[in-house]
């Protein structure tokens, strides 16, 4: 402690024992930074436990107090002291600057940080102790990962890097047979050229391979469709992440709530391991009903059927019958057939049959709808689908004026490829707080089937879920258009853009935003 520092504090104290001071504690209004530059004084105060109020908080306070005490600064700048070696900057020194209002019991902290020079990776060795004459060429086949690798000859040493190597090297070891593997850092610091030399020590164990493999809690689903999602067999050589996509792909089944696979490893070390595969079916047969009330939809009401396993196999089958205002029926069947040809992909048959009642338009659908859903990764995830439609646009009243001289039948077909595309990184699910959200979606009516109108159809839907505070801004962007290929460049009334309305534009009524005839009943637009 400073003899500034230490003198202040007896100051203050020597006050406080007179007749008559005050006693009340102090409050801490401030805490600043200076020499900071890896970090932001914003990261830096949002590490810390002391929060002073400021800005809004500070004008509306109502007595809230952040009680200055000398042990919980102390902490806090180890703390601090921490954050900053596990980021390369060993020698890092934090001084407090501690300024005391007696007469209001205030306090302002500057904390002075002198940072230092970062210590970088000098070299990267690798230590093989046991008997590696399985392995073939063990450092080689290791190097062969230096892509992969963040602790490199010349970069700023960080804990984290250290952490993601080490996990780089034991996956890497896990899927090459060794699951008995150790690994075990080694750092030489040179403090004169803030070098440090990182030494892997790596005992691999025996190489082993696969061995019996047990199958529980199927009642209802045949092991021959459990066991043939596997992607190892008994006595290959072991690898974690067989076992990792193995799990993946019976789990995307979708018959249970949950699955693990795992390895039994003995204390012996024994080069044969057991894999025992644990299943918890999911309910065959689930039912959901409810019903309410919307502004626009008035009362409604649902009733939705799932069945698992249907025929024997993985396929699901999902019957929804919906009632509303906007629908006033709509039975819409699917048959799911889930890892279909690979874990990632979904088949799907779709018959349906439904009435849509909008203000721009009446019309009832027979049809169905055969899609591949495949998902590319994990954000990212595609479909394609082929649809075929029996339109009756009997019910379209008013809106026969919207109808071109050549165009009279109260009955027609729509049949045509649907692409789509989508990219979600947003998150959580129900309720997201960060990410991006984009799809893309294409229909070209009339191709490979004839249909009575043709037409291409696109749109573009973007999202935006960005925290501020305790807030969470959101925003989105959509854009389509439609290309006709008629003579009379009709479009269908319903496969038209319409804006307004709870899940659109609320400021507007449903499909109220847009182009209207003269009724001022919507028409829909391209």
């Amino acid at each position: 402690m400073s003899k500034k520092r230490f003198a202040t504090i007896i100051f203050f104290c020597f006050l406080q024992s007179l007749p008559g001071m005050s006693r009340e504690p102090l409050q801490v209004t401030k805490i600043g930074f200076t020499g900071n530059k890896i970090f932001s004084s914003e990261e830096l105060q949002n590490v810390l436990s002391i929060h002073p109020p400021g800005g809004l908080k500070k004008i509306f306070s109502t007595g809230e107090i952040v009680p200055f005490n000398e042990k919980v600064l102390h902490e806090e700048i180890e703390n601090l002291i921490r954050i900053y070696q596990k980021e390369g900057f060993l020698f890092v020194k934090i001084t407090p600057q501690i300024t005391i209002d007696s007469l209001n019991n205030r306090v302002e902290i500057l904390l002075r940080i002198e940072e230092g020079l970062p210590i970088t990776v000098k070299e990267v060795h690798f230590r093989l102790i046991g008997d590696t004459s399985q392995f073939g060429n063990p450092e080689a086949s290791i190097r062969a990962l230096n892509p992969s690798f963040k602790l490199r000859e010349g970069k700023r040493f960080r804990d984290a890097d250290l952490i993601h190597d080490q996990v780089e090297i034991l996956r890497h070891l896990n899927n090459s047979g060794y699951p008995f593997a150790e690994i075990k850092p080694e750092l030489r610091v040179q403090q004169t050229d803030y070098e440090v030399e990182v030494t892997w020590n790596i005992q691999s164990g025996p190489r082993c391979v696969f061995g019996d493999i047990t199958l529980t809690g199927n009642e209802n689903t045949p092991a021959k469709l459990i066991l043939k999602q596997l992607v190892f067999r008994s006595g290959e050589i072991f690898r974690q992440s067989s076992l990792d996509r193995s799990q993946q792909q019976i789990f995307a089944l979708g018959l249970f709530q949950a699955v693990t696979v795992k390895a039994i490893l003995s204390a012996d070390r024994a080069a044969s391991i057991p894999v025992v595969i644990q299943v918890h079916e999911a309910p065959r047969l689930t039912a959901r009903t409810g019903f309410g009330y919307g502004k626009e939809d008035k009362f409604r009401i649902f009733a939705n059927l799932v069945y698992l396993g249907s025929f024997g196999s993985a396929r699901r089958t999902n019957l929804l019958v919906k009632h509303s205002s906007l629908e006033p029926y709509n039975i819409n069947l699917k048959l799911i057939q889930p890892v279909f040809f690979s874990y990632r992909t979904v088949a799907a048959l779709n018959p349906f049959w439904r009435k849509e009642r909008e203000p721009g338009y009446t019309v009832t659908r027979l049809g169905g709808k055969v899609s591949l859903m495949r998902q590319f990764s994990s954000y990212m995830r595609g479909s394609i689908n082929y649809l075929y439609e029996r339109i009756d646009r009997s019910d379209v009243g008013t809106f026969s004026e919207l109808l071109p001289p050549e165009v009279s039948d109260e009955l027609y077909n729509k049949a045509g490829p649907i692409l789509g595309l989508t990219y979600d990184s947003s998150g959580p699910i129900f309720n997201p707080d960060h990410g991006i959200f984009l799809f893309l979606n294409l229909k070209a009516n009339g191709l490979i089937v004839p249909s009575d109108y043709r037409y291409l159809k696109w749109s573009f839907d973007g999202r935006r879920y960005q925290p501020l505070k305790q807030m969470i801004l959101a925003y989105r962007f959509m854009i389509g258009g439609i290309v006709s290929w008629n003579s009379s460049h009709y479009v269908p009334a319903e496969d038209r853009f319409y804006a307004g309305g709870i899940t659109s534009v609320r400021g507007w009524g449903r499909q109220q935003l847009g182009p209207k005839d003269e009724t001022g009943k919507p028409l829909g637009g391209k």
